[in-house]
């Protein structure tokens, strides 16, 4: 995973840039399973806005104890906070409520030309899921809860939501999952390698997809951005720029991907229907 740490890393910092530390603190990244910091560390010593969170009390305490001994007098992680929460308590109370606080609704056809204009200097929003057992069912953390507040409901009859609003920037999100490859095994042993690794990609993508979907609670997903979408329901997420990509072999038939994607998050009558109160998260 040391490629894939350096990987994502190279790529939140050439959001964030190498300018004033203002602009790079505008770059947010909501770790969801941090584990001791392989991405956070770097990120925060760069300047980025870091919330990271991991469940295992173990790994949170050498978490909290990377952040000091990484801190330093030329590169201080003054910008980086520590969660030891679950991941969906740590999406409902810590990413939603600052998320929806520094971004901003807009229309449809806003929507698309905000995406148009998008620069590097532009605020933006990073969420890294790697628990890539679990990781794609987290999801269902996004949706609103139910009315009794004790899970993922679902999200509102397009028809009946009048003026439909979306938040930008969106959630850049990079979730890790595991994909068997037990139903192509006939298939793959009789191909070239080159097909191979075509079919089990292809393969991959399908049950990301699916997964993500379910998760979301949504029916389709957008290969580019939002103004190629398919079917922007209203009240609905858009999922854009998908893309799936091989990370490293597990087993002969079980491989690991990273599923990239953006979420654009619907406007709903009331933050509390997803589980936010807005509290202030500086």
């Amino acid at each position: 995973m040391g490629t894939e740490h350096s990987r994502i890393v190279a790529e939140v910092k050439g959001t964030a840039g190498d300018g004033d530390a203002s602009l790079r603190a505008q770059t947010v990244v909501y770790d969801v399973f941090a584990g001791i910091g392989p991405f956070s560390i770097p990120l925060a010593r760069h300047g980025c806005t870091i919330f990271a969170n991991d469940l295992n009390p173990a790994s949170f305490g050498f978490l909290e104890d990377n952040v000091k001994a990484n801190s330093s007098r030329r590169y201080p992680i003054l910008t980086m906070r520590c969660f030891n929460l679950d991941g969906r308590e740590f999406i409902r109370k810590i990413l939603l409520p600052h998320y929806f606080e520094h971004s901003n609704a807009l229309g449809l056809e806003e929507l698309q030309h905000a995406d148009a204009e998008t620069t590097s200097t532009s605020k933006a929003f990073f969420m890294l899921m790697n628990l890539p057992g679990l990781a794609p069912e987290f999801l269902d953390a996004l949706r609103p809860l139910t009315a009794d507040g004790d899970g993922a409901g679902v999200w509102p009859d397009p028809a009946e939501v009048q003026s439909p609003r979306w938040f930008s920037p969106p959630i850049r999100t990079r979730c890790y999952c595991f994909v068997r490859h037990a139903a192509l095994a006939l298939e793959l042993t009789a191909k070239g390698s080159a097909r191979r690794s075509d079919l089990k990609l292809a393969d991959a993508d399908r049950e990301a997809e699916a997964r993500v979907l379910r998760a979301l609670d949504v029916h389709s997903i957008g290969r580019e951005g939002p103004a190629r979408h398919p079917e922007p329901a209203p009240g609905h997420p858009l999922v854009c720029d998908w893309k799936v990509r091989f990370v490293r072999n597990v087993a002969p038939y079980k491989d690991m991907y990273c599923a990239e994607f953006s979420i654009y998050l619907p406007e709903l009558s009331s933050p509390e229907s997803t589980g936010c109160k807005r509290p202030r998260v500086e």
